[in-house]
């Protein structure tokens, strides 16, 4: 369990919105981000969709934000598992395909939006962004059922208008509700 959260067990009902960070090197700097009590969406964004037993899961990152400028990381998992994802496409590729598609096509983009204009990485069919999800699990104490997601990321996302412009990411951990 992330180091953001107390292992006792009491019950605490903001313990599952808070649960969420995003640990690692991202281009050139180690970044750490913490859902805290005061700030519970900076890891997040979690969205939901079944189909007959198939789980798919939304989820994001929001990276430094401010006033004029905002980064998000988003990920979607098809038939959330433990397990390698090798992302081909950006989420708004795997919207545009037909259902039966976006049920087996996991995807992760990246958008950097900065004074009203808006930049989309994405990964290159041919170098797939690894996702590796090392645990789901369900707690019991979870009203929702919701899972408890964790894993680590590695991959090069390029920007999809200059593919010479790239963001890396490293050796990054990861957990979410």
């Amino acid at each position: 369990m992330s180091s953001c959260h107390s292992d006792d067990d009491e019950e605490d009902v903001t313990y599952y919105t808070n649960f969420g960070y995003f640990e690692g090197n991202v281009d050139d700097s180690y970044v750490y981000i913490c859902n805290t009590k005061d700030d519970r969406d900076r890891i997040g964004m979690s969205f939901r969709e079944y189909y007959n037993e198939l789980e798919i899961v939304t989820w994001g990152v929001r990276f430094n934000p401010s006033p004029s400028s905002s980064s998000f990381l988003r990920i979607t998992l098809c038939s959330l598992h433990r397990g390698d994802y090798l992302m081909k496409k950006t989420l708004s590729e795997v919207r545009h395909e037909p259902l039966v598609n976006k049920l087996v096509s996991s995807a992760v983009d990246y958008e950097v939006k900065c004074d009203g204009e808006s930049v989309l990485y994405g990964p290159k069919k041919e170098k797939p962004f690894l996702v590796r999800i090392t645990d789901v699990r369900y707690d019991p104490r979870d009203k929702t059922y919701e899972s408890l997601v964790e894993g680590y990321m590695n991959g090069v996302l390029y920007n999809r208008e200059n593919p010479s412009d790239s963001i890396v990411f490293d050796h990054v951990r990861f957990g979410f509700h």
